[in-house]
């Protein structure tokens, strides 16, 4: 890394800006504050007929942050992305690569020092778009879930006066999985089952074979058979002994 090199580092926290430029000199360190873009607030924004596009809008407190970069990457020799080494950071990534003109490079370290943040520069690599699809499909669900189920949460819960509930994709699934188990469990009727295990005796060919049979005891068999029983104790005892 030449040190004449302009660097322009963007990182998500504002926190990191003032640590890191402490590290490199030759750095401008700007914060996205998270992510900029999203699907709009009060619509869908997901059109399932094509192959679930997704409307993604900047939005409107952070065109500010727009702004800011395109003035930024201007006057630099070499833009590194920073954002956090996760799903989330890999599509704030790619939405700051779209945002610009020049060749980007991306970043990313697991802690703030300066050996750390020397070696991620040193080593950079290109957007993986594998993460930024994972964080797509992951986005897509949460919005069709909760954009559709929220609505008969709060109209069903309308009466707790709780105000922001959302269905989570998680969650909805994980309760649906919890009351079908559930209503299974109710609908089950309880039998006995009864297992025979027997050593025969086949004559002509002079061998011996185990033969074993499983039968469920319905009730009403199970009725049969107390009465068998019954019979047969009251015969035995009055046998003349």
């Amino acid at each position: 890394m030449a040190n004449q090199e302009k660097l322009l580092i963007i990182v998500e926290s504002p926190s990191k800006t003032k640590t890191i430029s402490k590290y490199i000199d030759n750095a401008k360190v700007i914060a996205s504050i998270g992510h900029f873009k999203d699907l709009p607030k009060k619509e869908l924004g997901i059109d399932i007929e094509k192959d679930f596009e997704m409307n993604v809008q900047t939005l409107g407190d952070r065109k500010k942050f727009i702004t800011e970069l395109k003035n930024e990457t201007k006057n630099a020799d070499r833009i590194l992305i920073a954002t956090d080494p996760d799903r989330e950071g890999e599509a704030i990534a790619a939405h700051i690569a779209e945002e610009i003109d020049k060749e980007i490079e991306r970043v990313e370290f697991t802690e703030i020092t300066k050996n750390a943040v020397t070696d991620a520069i040193t080593n950079s690599r290109t957007i993986n778009y594998a993460l930024v699809d994972a964080q797509k499909a992951r986005r897509a669900i949460d919005r069709l879930v909760g954009f559709k189920f929220s609505p008969v949460l709060w109209q069903t819960l309308r009466n707790l006066n709780k105000k922001g509930l959302s269905a989570g994709r998680v969650q909805s699934v994980a309760l649906k999985m919890l009351v079908e188990r559930e209503k299974e469990r109710n609908r089950f009727v309880e039998n006995k089952f009864f297992a025979i295990e027997a050593t025969l005796f086949e004559e002509k060919d002079k061998q011996e074979f185990k033969a074993k049979l499983v039968n469920r005891m319905l009730q009403e068999d199970l009725v049969i058979h107390q009465k068998e029983l019954w019979l047969l104790h009251k015969n035995y005892m009055n046998k003349d002994l």
